[in-house]
């Protein structure tokens, strides 16, 4: 490939290869790149192996399904957006593999499958999925206010003021009215 001069004085390369297929080929739904971060973020903070050792159903296998592949297309489903299993389920099929890989798994359940884990749902699993993500989410917000905190006052959130009184003591929260600053000019 040799580059031919314009009359402008640039050189370009005169050899453009462009391929055509009839077949079609899906694209990657909008939402993928979403549930990949968040689910990494989630085996990372151990909250996908926690889910898988703690958490029991009493009909514990559908097929060769555990609860976490159950887990894995409903947390897929809530992030995604979209308005029904069935259009997620279209969009996801043609990444099934990759999507529960990305969770630790091999196989996509299928709907019907789901739908019978849904129905057979009860609530001490509900309660134990519930308190994994809440032991989570305290664990990360307890090392965020130690890291930006430590000791002193916050004042972050609007309408809300958290004093820290020691490290070993525990957060105390109470709603407050937020207080704007007025800056007056000096009488000189």
């Amino acid at each position: 490939m040799t580059p031919e001069k314009k009359t402008d004085g640039s050189s370009c390369s005169s050899d453009v290869a462009i391929q055509t297929s009839a077949q079609s080929v899906p694209s990657t739904p909008f939402w993928f790149s979403e549930v990949t971060v968040i689910a990494r973020y989630l085996g990372y903070q151990g909250v996908l192996s926690a889910i898988t050792e703690r958490v029991r159903f009493a009909r514990r296998r559908f097929g060769h399904y555990d609860l976490i592949d159950f887990v894995s297309v409903l947390l897929g489903y809530a992030i995604s957006g979209e308005r029904t299993l069935e259009t997620f389920y279209e969009g996801l099929q043609p990444f099934a593999a990759p999507f529960m890989a990305l969770f630790g798994r091999e196989h996509l359940p299928h709907r019907s499958t789901l739908s019978r884990f849904l129905a057979a749902l009860n609530q001490p699993v509900v309660e134990a999925l519930r308190a994994v993500f809440l032991e989570d989410l305290v664990a990360r917000l307890w090392r965020r206010r130690r890291k930006l905190v430590g000791y002193g006052i916050d004042r972050e959130t609007i309408g809300w003021c958290s004093t820290l009184m020691a490290h070993d003591k525990r957060l105390a929260n109470a709603p407050c009215p937020p207080h704007p600053i007025s800056h007056q000019p000096n009488a000189d």
